[in-house]
C-alpha cells in the first residue's frame, strides 16, 4: 500500500533451527523492519501477502516434533501492519502425512485461500496437491485434496481466486 516491499522466508539463528522471517522495506529497499517467528525445529516462510486491513499474512511449513518422529504441518500467520503477531492457525493432518504449505492469498470475503502439498510419511514420492479455504480468523472452512494419480505427485505451487468466486491453482 505504501509502495515499500514485503518479503518473508526463513532465517538460521542456529545450525540444527530456522524461523520465520517478515521483512518490511521502503520503496528504497530500506528496511524499515523484521520479525521473526517460530520454534525450536525448522520453520520455513514460502508466502506473503498484505491484507485489506494493512497487515500482513505469512504462510509456510513448519517441522515438529522429535526425531524419527518429526512432521511437516502448514502454518498460517496473521500480523498487524507492523509486523506483530495477531494470530497463528497449524494446519495438520496426523502423523501420517507431511503438509507443505505454498502460498496463501486473501478472499473477497476478507478469508483465505491456501494451497501445498499433502505427502504421505510412509509411501515415497506420494504426493497430492492440498488446498484449504479458511475464514478471516484462519479457521477452516473446507479442505480439498486433488490426486492426478501422476506418479511423481502433484504440488500447489499459487493459487488464487478468480472473478466468479472460484479458485486457481497451479
Amino acid at each position: 500500500e505504501d509502495n515499500g516491499y514485503i518479503v518473508t522466508g526463513s532465517v538460521f539463528p542456529s545450525a540444527t533451527a530456522s524461523d520465520f522471517f517478515l521483512l518490511k522495506t521502503d520503496f528504497y529497499g530500506t528496511v524499515e523492519w523484521m520479525k521473526t517467528f517460530g520454534g525450536p525445529n525448522a520453520d520455513y516462510g514460502y508466502s506473503v501477502q498484505q491484507t485489506s486491513d494493512l497487515g500482513f499474512v505469512l504462510f509456510g511449513s513448519s517441522y515438529q516434533g522429535e526425531q524419527p518422529d518429526v512432521h511437516s504441518v502448514a502454518v498460517l500467520i496473521r500480523t498487524d501492519p507492523q509486523g506483530n503477531m495477531v494470530w497463528n492457525r497449524t494446519f495438520v493432518r496426523g502423523t501420517l502425512y507431511d503438509i507443505h504449505g505454498y502460498c496463501v492469498r486473501q478472499t473477497n470475503d476478507h478469508g483465505f485461500i491456501l494451497t501445498g502439498t499433502l505427502a504421505s510419511v510412509s509411501i515415497p514420492g506420494w504426493y497430492n496437491l492440498w488446498l484449504l479455504r479458511t475464514d478471516s480468523n484462519g479457521t477452516t472452512v473446507w479442505e480439498r485434496i486433488f490426486d492426478s494419480g501422476n506418479m511423481y505427485g502433484d504440488v500447489g505451487n499459487a493459487v488464487q481466486q478468480t472473478a466468479d468466486n472460484g479458485y486457481i491453482v497451479v
